[in-house]
This record gives structure tokens, C-alpha cells and sequence, in this order.
């Protein structure tokens, strides 16, 4: 897992990546700081590098990571312990100079509890510093869309949604979460899958409140869903393009042909097709979508993976 995530003066390259930790697996984690030009910062930890001293974590899995508006960093990763089967969430904190933030726990660490067993796939922060985490889990069997809010040094902030937790589920529909990105002061968008049984599983986007509700005003019973081909669609990425809009890389699959990678641009208040963009708001491109940001003139710039026999990545801007 690794995050690109802007500071001051420049970016942040951080992550983790698993290794052999004092006899089972553990987490490597890490928080680069650069200087626009790419070179390293040298007024941020060692020569730009921060404390990467290992985690006996068990089995650690892809996360996310953010910094707070006061410089400080935090990770998340999700985990199987060494000798358990159910994932959880790990939250590694570092300060604005690139050591261990102590505030999270001791070196650093804290483990986060969501009820049930979660993979955080997504953390945004708010103004305030805290941490809202999206992930997949499972709820009566079934898979769930499980967001949570925590405090900076991992406490659950029980105001949010119910008891700290907001979790999408229907009794005739399953969800996950891969994605999430926040809307200012007014709530979060939420994209992943929705799963019903006997047909192929569509990408989706779903708004919730600052303060956790469902909107239900939002898509079509609080859910949009982005039409697929004969094998469904996947939401490759989400972000925020400005003017109450997004975009988000949606993949169609075809049974039996490659599958068709589209950009879409969206209504943050609604989920619907920007009609203005594109072709009734989609346009095909040439890559898999990773991330997407849009430039002071309103073009859109796209980091994508191209896939054959050999890959590469791929930048490309095209207008508003």
C-alpha cells in the first residue's frame, strides 16, 4: 500500500509493505517527505525519512493514508494477527517531523475496534483532525460498507453515525468500500460495489452527512449505480473535481472481451451524470484509473496503469 498526500512545501510518499517481524509476518511502515522538485526534505525526520521500525502486526493488507491539517501523519492498515483469520485496522501515527507520534499508543500504534472484522480500504480527515476510515466487512455473513470515525490518536468518536459507526447494508443487497473522499463540511461521498444476488455486482456511490446519516435524497434510494457491461463494473477511483462535482473511474466488464475503463464526472449532491462532460457524462480512457485531479483552467488529469504484455503508467489531461 502506499498514499501520495500533499504538505507543506511538498508531498508525503507513504505506506506499508509486509515482512518477517520476530517469528510471524509484521508491517513495514512508511512516511517520505519530499520537496516539490522530488528531491528528499532534509528538515523532516532522517534525511527525509521517517521512523520505519517494524510492527508484529500478523498479515498486513493494502490502507490508506492522510495528513492532518497540523502536518502530522497517519496510516492505516488493515491486519490479520498471526495466529487469527478476521482482519482488523491498525492506525500508525507519526508527527509533523517524521517520528513515532506517541499520542496513538506505544511506537506509535493503535489497533482500531469496528465492531466486527473490517479492511480499511479508505481514510479521509476532517478540519478537526479526525480520521473517518471506510472499509469492507461482514455483518450476519453478509458484506457491509462500514464507515467509522475516530479522533487523531484513534479514540471512536461515538457522535458519528450510530454509536461511532455507519454501516450500508440492505436485506436484498450487499456493499463494499473502496473509496471515499470528503465534500467540505456538508459529508463524505462512499464508493465501492453493491452486490445483489443473481446478477453481475455494479460500482456505486452513496453520500453520507457530516455526522454519519444516510442521505437518503441521494441516487435512487440513497445509492447510484453506474451501468456495467455483461460482467458488472468497478469503481477503479473517486475524487473530487471542484464546483460540486466528482469523477470517478468506473471499469466495465465484458465477459470474454477486455474491459472498458470510463471516466465519469458526477453531481456531488445527487450521484447523476454530468451530462456536460463527455458523452452523457463518461469518456473511455486508455488506462486504469488510480487517481484524478483537476487543474486551475478545469482540466483533468488522470494517473493510470496501462496493462499488457508489458505495463506502465500513464498521465493524461484532457479538458473541462
Amino acid at each position: 500500500m502506499y498514499a501520495l498526500v500533499p504538505r507543506a512545501g511538498g508531498f508525503i510518499v507513504a505506506g506499508t509493505v509486509q515482512i518477517d517481524c520476530r517469528g510471524g509476518l509484521g508491517t513495514l511502515p512508511f512516511a517520505d517527505a519530499y520537496r516539490w522538485d522530488g528531491t528528499p526534505d532534509p528538515t523532516y525526520g532522517d534525511g527525509g525519512r521517517a521512523d520505519s521500525t517494524p510492527i508484529a502486526t500478523g498479515h498486513p493488507q493494502p490502507g490508506a493514508a492522510v495528513v492532518l491539517p497540523d502536518g502530522r501523519i497517519r496510516i492505516c492498515s488493515s491486519v490479520a494477527p498471526n495466529d487469527a483469520t478476521d482482519p482488523g485496522i491498525v492506525l500508525i501515527g507519526y508527527t509533523a517531523s517524521g517520528d513515532r507520534d506517541a499520542s496513538v499508543g506505544p511506537e506509535g500504534v493503535a489497533y482500531l475496534d469496528l465492531g466486527v472484522a473490517t479492511v480499511c480500504n479508505a481514510m479521509v480527515a476532517d478540519a478537526s483532525s479526525r480520521l473517518i476510515i471506510a472499509g469492507t466487512g461482514r455483518v450476519d455473513g453478509r458484506r457491509a460498507a462500514i464507515v467509522g470515525r475516530f479522533s487523531a490518536d484513534g479514540a471512536p468518536d461515538d457522535t458519528f453515525g450510530d454509536g461511532g459507526l455507519r454501516t450500508l447494508q440492505w436485506s436484498s443487497r450487499e456493499f463494499t468500500a473502496n473509496a471515499l473522499v470528503r465534500l467540505g463540511s456538508t459529508g463524505f461521498v462512499l464508493g465501492g460495489q453493491a452486490i445483489d444476488a443473481g446478477v453481475p455486482p455494479l460500482a456505486y456511490t452513496a453520500r453520507l452527512t457530516s455526522s454519519g446519516a444516510v442521505d437518503t435524497a441521494y441516487g435512487f434510494g440513497s445509492v447510484y449505480r453506474y451501468p456495467g457491461g455483461s460482467g458488472g463494473s468497478f469503481l477503479r477511483s473517486l475524487d473530487v473535481a471542484g464546483n460540486g462535482r466528482l469523477l470517478v473511474g468506473v471499469a466495465r466488464a465484458e465477459t470474454g472481451n477486455p474491459t472498458i475503463e470510463t471516466l465519469v464526472r458526477i453531481s456531488a449532491a445527487t450521484g447523476r451524470l454530468d451530462p456536460a462532460f463527455g458523452r452523457n457524462g463518461s469518456v473511455v480512457v486508455f488506462h486504469r484509473a488510480v487517481d484524478t485531479v483537476v487543474d486551475g483552467s478545469g482540466r483533468t488529469i488522470t494517473v493510470g496503469i496501462r496493462v499488457g504484455s508489458t505495463s506502465s503508467v500513464l498521465v493524461q489531461r484532457r479538458g473541462g
